[in-house]
C-alpha cells in the first residue's frame, strides 16, 4: 500500500521548498538595521536646541552655562569673533562634553566672541542655541 501518491509527493517537496525560502529570507533580515530594530528610531530626528545660555567674562576667560536639553548625549561649544547663525561658521571649542557649563579659557582679554551651543544623541545634532557675545577683561588695578 502506497502512503502517497506522486501528486502529493510534489505537492510536499513543493511546500518544503517555499517553507526553506521564508526561513532564508528571514534570517537574512536578522541582524541588518533595515529599520526592524526596535531598539533604533527608524526615522531619528535630532535633539532640540539647547536653551538659556548665559555667560560671564572674566580675566581672559568665560565661562557659559545653559539649560539641560532631554535625550541629549552630548554638547558642542561653538564660538566665533563675529555673529553667526550655523555652526558651520564658528569654531567648535568644547566637544563631546557632558555638563551644562563651560569655560573657555582660549581667549583674549578686549575681545568680543559669540558663543552657541548644540546638543548631539545618537549621532545627530541639533540647530544652535541662543547666542551671546562677551568679552573678557583684565581685573582692573587696586589703588
Amino acid at each position: 500500500m502506497r502512503m502517497f501518491s506522486l501528486c502529493s509527493t510534489r505537492s510536499f517537496a513543493a511546500l518544503l521548498t517555499v517553507g526553506l525560502l521564508v526561513l532564508t529570507l528571514g534570517l537574512m533580515g536578522c541582524g541588518s538595521d533595515g529599520g526592524t530594530d526596535p531598539g533604533r528610531d527608524p526615522d531619528p530626528t535630532p535633539p532640540a536646541a539647547p536653551s538659556g545660555l548665559s555667560g560671564t567674562s572674566g580675566d581672559a576667560q568665560i565661562t557659559l552655562e545653559w539649560s539641560a536639553v532631554n535625550d541629549a548625549e552630548t554638547y558642542t561649544v561653538y564660538r566665533a569673533t563675529e555673529s553667526f547663525s550655523d555652526a558651520a561658521n564658528a569654531n567648535p571649542v568644547g566637544e563631546g562634553l557632558s555638563a551644562t557649563d563651560f569655560t573657555d579659557t582660549d581667549v583674549s582679554n578686549g575681545t568680543l566672541y559669540y558663543y552657541r551651543v548644540t546638543a548631539t544623541a545618537e549621532e545627530l545634532e541639533s540647530d544652535g542655541s541662543n547666542q551671546v557675545d562677551l568679552t573678557p577683561f583684565a581685573a582692573p588695578d587696586r589703588p
